[in-house]
């Protein structure tokens, strides 16, 4: 709710939320020295907020609860919530910001309305409402990556922004149809109202014109470069989560946004980065023969580094200590791809020693003496004898055996090869977007028998089973495949999305490799 939102300020409803308990002294065991513990606080379950207790407690008034309140806790209970609520948010009254806080909950307005004590039937009845209308049961699911490292950077708002969004999103799973592009009636002031922003120049300020007006930069003072230079860098991050793609003029003259959202994290601009440049360090590595060496080293300081971080309180192992006592070729290496990066962060360095174990692990797993055009591992006929024919051809009786019955039929009557339905799981996987390539792939060849996905998708799915496994497992083995059809469909493809199609084409990969990240 909205005004929940607007409570939030210093010193008035947040205490109502949470609050914060005395805290005790401990001794500081690096310098011997007392010191303040860290802080704890007691948190409370969500209360309404002003306006919905106004509006329930008039809802009650008017089913006569102070004559007959539990024929009123009734009719509230299966009520709908918004013919109780104001929907979709209570605008506030002028006088809103000199409003008292206070912890209100449905036991309290009901016990204010009947007058006394609520007896056993009462309460329980007070608690059915208030899982009516709290919705105990509905959440919004937040990944702890966007938490620790997307929410720091949007901030809370814009962070809040982009979840009300993906809330109003939609995905089945049975159909693969997904539904990433959402209205918002009313504009930012909509927007505003529903974040509990007082302004609607922030939200404004997030959502850039496609037109931008030209100013004087040799006006602008240091203060006002950087405060341009931040909301930039809010604006691009930002837009890799949501995209202003089309307004309207509603009758009341109001604008309603259209919003292309994107449904999953992306990896943040630092670990990107240093994605970027492990690749690049195993590649040149691997091209100057002492990929040996490296997982040696790897070895090394993967030991030293959680005594470091876990004891010092700065980072100790910056890339001057990293490159210790290793050899002229690897230290020339180790400056090339990694002086650019920020290691004094610990989060930076941190995530850079898990990934360097991670990209360890998959070439030691993988045999490396293979050429890039040629197969990974001399069983790629093998890895997908399950899903083929005696003559290496893709079987689509033996791809549809998990899929229901009814399907299964239908498919098998209608195409006489598995070439559309390969094409259709291969286009599902290179979008993002797509949870369920599976189902997508039959609701689409239902509609339109025998009509294969086109382009990319259609040319990979005609080559031999065993080339496609090829091309699994070179990009997973961290050789980009020389396939021009792979590389417009891949190229910029996730870990995650390749292993879902080994999946999918029950392609056996010589080893169980592991993803980049995970939160």
């Amino acid at each position: 709710r909205a005004q929940f939102f607007r409570l939030l300020q210093p010193g008035s409803g947040i205490y109502w939320l949470l609050k914060k308990s005395e805290t005790e002294h401990e001794l500081d065991p690096r310098t011997g020295k007392a010191k303040k513990s860290s802080n704890k606080y007691t948190l409370f379950d969500t209360p309404l907020t002003p306006g919905d207790a106004e509006d329930l407690q008039a809802y009650l008034l008017k089913q006569g609860i102070t004559d007959l309140p539990m024929i009123a806790l009734q009719k509230a209970i299966v009520a709908d919530p918004k013919d109780i609520f104001q929907y979709p948010v209570r605008l506030p009254p002028a006088n809103f910001g000199n409003v008292q806080p206070q912890y209100l909950t449905v036991h309290e307005v009901v016990r204010k309305l009947v007058g006394h004590r609520l007896d056993s039937d009462l309460t329980a009845m007070a608690d059915k409402l208030s899982d009516r209308l709290l919705a105990r049961g509905e959440f919004i699911l937040v990944s702890w990556y966007f938490l620790h490292h997307w929410l720091p950077m949007l901030g809370p708002d814009a962070a809040m922004f982009v979840l009300i969004l993906r809330n109003l999103c939609y995905f089945n799973d049975e159909t693969g149809e997904i539904r990433d592009e959402v209205w918002i009636e009313g504009g930012y002031e909509a927007v505003a109202q529903r974040l509990g922003i007082h302004t609607t120049r922030t939200v404004a300020n997030w959502l850039p014109a496609k037109i931008e007006r030209p100013r004087r930069k040799d006006e602008l003072t240091e203060q006002t470069d950087r405060e341009f230079a931040r909301r930039q860098r809010l604006q691009e991050h930002l837009n890799l989560f949501v995209e202003r793609i089309d307004h309207r003029m509603s009758v009341g003259g109001n604008y309603a946004w259209k919003f292309k959202v994107q449904r999953n994290d992306p990896l943040t601009p630092q670990d990107e980065a240093i994605i970027k440049a492990v690749a690049r360090f195993f590649e040149i590595a691997e091209a100057k023969s002492i990929l040996d060496y490296v997982h040696g080293w790897i070895d090394q300081i993967s030991k030293d580094w959680k005594k470091t971080v876990n004891q010092e309180p700065k980072i100790g192992l910056i890339l001057s200590n990293l490159s210790n006592d290793c050899s002229e070729t690897l230290k020339t290496t180790l400056n090339d791809c990694f002086e650019t990066l920020n290691l004094a962060d610990k989060d930076c360095f941190e995530t850079l020693l898990k990934t360097l174990q991670i990209f360890q692990d998959s070439f030691q797993e993988i045999d490396s003496s293979t050429t890039q055009d040629s197969p990974t591992s001399g069983n790629s006929g093998q890895a997908v004898e399950g899903v083929t024919d005696l003559e290496g051809n893709w079987s689509l009786e033996k791809l549809l055996a998990k899929a229901d019955l009814k399907n299964r039929q239908s498919l098998l009557s209608q195409e006489n090869d598995a070439t559309a339905f390969v094409s259709w799981i291969i286009y599902g996987v290179s979008q993002p977007g797509i949870q369920n390539p599976i189902s997508l792939s039959i609701s689409r060849l239902k509609a339109d028998p025998g009509v294969s996905a086109g382009g990319a998708s259609e040319r990979l799915a005609a080559i031999p089973p065993c080339q496609l496994a090829n091309l699994v497992e070179q990009h997973l083995s961290l050789r980009s495949p020389s396939d021009r059809s792979w590389q417009m469909l891949f190229a910029q493809a996730t870990r995650d999305r390749i292993f879902l199609l080994a999946d999918l084409l029950e392609i056996h990969l010589p080893t169980e490799e592991a993803p980049w990240i995970r939160s």
